[in-house]
């Protein structure tokens, strides 16, 4: 396979990576938010953000992993990519929309933070900066003192450029044209960085003199806490970039966990020492605050803050935008350059000087990071529990084949047969069967050991001509071809009725080869009894169906609900559900034959189907309901502070400036 022999990113350049991702351009305004808001509300709403944060991660990844031949990620799915394959490609352009502005949020903001910083370490280093004004136009330059603002401009000014501003450029924009391997070192000496600054910090807030009244329990300003909390911790949508990078050793449940164990002590740490240490308000930024003392370990350490924490995570963010608009076959690559690495430095230009980032950090944290990094990912959960997709292999036996990673998603029409590709053109994954499914539901029950998807034009033993690219089939589930040979009557005619007796001839020799159940012998007690066969307990979950209602015969409306309820992918049991309510397991006149490529498949669970799993299965934990708990408490509290933030400033009371 392609790619096996490349190298990728390990244990610590992941724990790096996403450390990095969580501390980002929100880290500074974390002492003014721990002063106004009080100490309580931002330590619990940081550590019930960051579990459930790590929670969306996890599945996430079981979701990528749960699609047929991206068990280990090799095919390199995107976060777009599943989204379109899962949701259809009319959401596609909206998730891409919103996931765009997401990221660029974090972006612009570290860069504006950043080059900010910039220009105080120039007037540190030269005693003075300047900048070329746009109005009235000419060249500025200021020193030491001339604003009383993060950045050392007057605000009213507009700039094309400061030198702060190009000196950061000139350090991240090379890095965004990079892959995330080739960004571990950085990655790695940031984290290195990190630790250091925050250490120093502490000791700088020490010095400075701890005052405990300036940290109340509870603060008036708490309106910010849930903005700048979810704005902090919006990684979830680089784990799937992320993910496809890594090596096969790396333990994707330990480099999360210790990832969010370090990012949540370096936030508790700072913004409890930072808020006794100094007066301020939610306008301040504690960088600021710390250049201007007389230690040369603070200043050295302010400076360093940019470099460790926001250069250093902009590539991150830039590479994720291309990758995804790239594997969302949106642009080509010189466009998904211009979107992801230019664009945003263009975007910054009115914004240089601005105090405006905490009102922009917490609105669009509100509107877009929550909803790309807290509540699309559980959603598909919840989806990719009903659908199964497949990422068709390439044919070996093309003269020049494709990269084995590109991906064409085929999506089923609800109102056709026909299939849609995420290309112009139009692709019937199941024209070849049309005239035997055409009367019938239009696919096989999912499971470990039901029969595999029908084979692809490009597969080796299919005789039709290849497609130009590998697919990704996604599969609904009805059971349509779980099939019940009712019990015969005397005469040998069948049940009227029956889902058997109204079967066309055409299809009886196909559905013959599915999942049968024998009737009972005469000898039994049961003989006269209807019989359905059902899956495991754990959530295949056909009920029985009954003869006198015609609706019943069709386990459509429990299937769904069963099988989310259960454990992903039960293993199917030789279960027996009689009437009067008794399952009788291992019944000795009752044989499930499964005739269609069970070796094959039961080698595929062996080996093949071995996917990540987020949770690992116990009998009193169901992932399903911590998905449905973890999604419904961040629903709750992004829409509760989406309303209180819009109410307050509808009262002229911005919670959010």
């Amino acid at each position: 396979m392609a790619g096996e022999n490349q190298k990728g990113v390990g244990t610590l350049g992941s724990i790096a990576l996403l450390v990095m991702s969580m501390t980002g351009p929100g880290l500074p305004m974390i002492p003014p938010l721990y002063q106004q808001a009080g100490w309580l509300a931002p330590t619990v709403v940081l550590l019930v953000i960051a579990y459930l944060s790590g929670v969306a991660s996890l599945f996430i990844c079981e979701v990528l992993s749960s699609i047929r031949g991206n068990e280990k990620f090799q095919a390199q799915i995107e976060f777009t990519t599943v989204a379109q394959l899962l949701l259809g490609k009319r959401y596609h352009y909206f998730f891409q929309i919103i996931l765009y502005i997401a990221l660029q949020a974090v972006i612009i903001a570290s860069i504006v933070i950043s080059a900010q910083t910039m220009d105080n370490l120039i007037i540190t280093l030269f005693k003075g900066t300047c900048g070329l004004n746009i109005y009235p136009g000419g060249w500025v330059c200021v020193g030491q003192g001339n604003s009383s603002t993060a950045s050392p401009f007057n605000e009213d000014d507009y700039f094309i450029f400061t030198f702060g501003f190009l000196l950061t450029m000139a350090m991240v924009m090379p890095l965004g044209f990079f892959d995330l391997v080739d960004n571990m070192g950085v990655m790695i000496t940031s984290l290195l960085i990190m630790t250091v600054v925050t250490i120093q910090w502490v000791v700088a807030f020490c010095q400075e003199g701890l005052v405990t009244e300036r940290l109340p329990v509870t603060g008036p300003s708490s309106g910010m806490v849930m903005g700048i909390i979810i704005f902090n911790f919006s990684y979830v949508t680089t784990v799937p970039t992320w993910v496809n990078s890594i090596n096969p050793d790396v333990c994707i449940h330990s480099c999360i966990t210790w990832s969010i164990i370090i990012t949540a002590l370096i936030y508790i740490l700072l913004g409890v020492f930072g808020a006794m240490a100094f007066p301020m308000t939610m306008s301040d930024n504690v960088l600021t605050l710390l250049a201007n003392e007389s230690t040369v370990a603070s200043k050295v350490t302010t400076y360093l803050f940019p470099i460790a924490a926001l250069i250093s995570s902009i590539p991150v963010f830039v590479i994720v935008i291309r990758c995804n608009l790239l594997r969302g076959d949106l642009c080509g690559k010189r466009w998904a350059t211009f979107w992801s690495n230019i664009l945003p430095w263009i975007i910054c230009i009115p914004l240089m000087n601005k105090d405006w980032m905490n009102t922009i950090q917490n609105w669009i944290s509100l509107f877009f990071q929550s909803s790309t990094n807290y509540i699309i990912p559980f959603v598909l959960y919840f989806v990719s529990r009903k659908f199964q997709g497949s990422v068709i292999e390439e044919d070996s036996t093309e003269k020049v084949p494709e990269e084995p990673t590109d991906v064409t998603m085929h999506h089923l029409e609800e109102s056709a047969i026909r299939g849609r590709t995420s290309e112009i053109r139009r692709v019937s994954r199941i024209s070849r069967q049309s005239a035997i499914y055409s009367s019938t539901p239009r696919s096989i029950l999912r499971s470990p050991l039901s029969p595999r998807s029908q084979l692809s034009p490009r597969s080796p033993r299919s005789r039709y001509e290849a497609s130009p690219a590998p697919p990704i089939i996604l599969e609904e589930p009805p059971p349509s071809l779980l099939v019940v040979n009712p019990p015969p009557l005397p005469n040998g005619t069948l049940i009227p009725n029956s889902p058997s007796s109204q079967r066309p001839p055409s299809i009886q020799g196909s559905l013959n080869n599915a999942l049968t159940v024998p009737p009972p012998i005469e000898s039994s007690p049961r003989s006269t009894l209807a019989t359905t066969a059902v899956g495991s307990a754990q959530g295949l979950g056909i009920t029985p169906s009954s003869q006198n209602k015609e609706e019943d015969q069709s386990p459509r409306g429990s299937l769904w609900i069963n099988s989310n309820l259960s454990l992903r992918n039960p293993p199917i049991a030789s279960s027996v559900i009689v009437d009067g309510g008794s399952d009788v397991k291992n019944h000795s006149d009752i044989k499930v034959s499964i005739q269609c490529e069970q070796q094959e498949e039961q080698q595929v669970i062996g080996e093949d189907r071995v996917y990540f799993m987020a949770f690992k299965p116990r009998p009193w934990l169901n992932p399903f309901f911590v998905a449905v708990i973890a999604c419904s408490l961040l629903t709750i509290g992004v829409i509760f502070m989406v309303i209180y933030n819009i109410t307050m400033a509808a009262l002229g009371n911005d919670m959010l400036s």
